[in-house]
């Protein structure tokens, strides 16, 4: 997705009242802009899903970037569990 493209969505975000966003699709941890574009869809207040690979957050880069107080331990059990059984 290009980056104009996730600006895009952001100002959609801030203006509707949309309260989750579900980002999935070919590997989104592997997106440079992932990080950036998860900070600002976090400060509008939006519930975020994001489904990836778990292993691929464990990598440095990724580091803190499901450590977001709205995210909690009971959400990414329930993310990690859908993600199994859709597997």
């Amino acid at each position: 997705m290009p980056r104009a493209v996730m600006q895009e969505i952001v100002q959609v975000v801030e203006k509707a009242e949309i309260k989750t966003l579900d980002i999935t699709g070919g590997a989104p941890e592997l997106h440079p802009y992932l990080r950036s574009f998860i900070d600002k869809l976090y400060r509008t207040g939006l519930d975020i899903i994001l489904r990836t690979n778990p292993v691929a957050l464990a990598k440095p880069e990724q580091d803190g970037l499901l450590c977001k107080p709205k995210l909690s331990a009971e959400k990414l059990k329930c993310i990690f569990q859908e993600a199994v059984i859709s597997s």
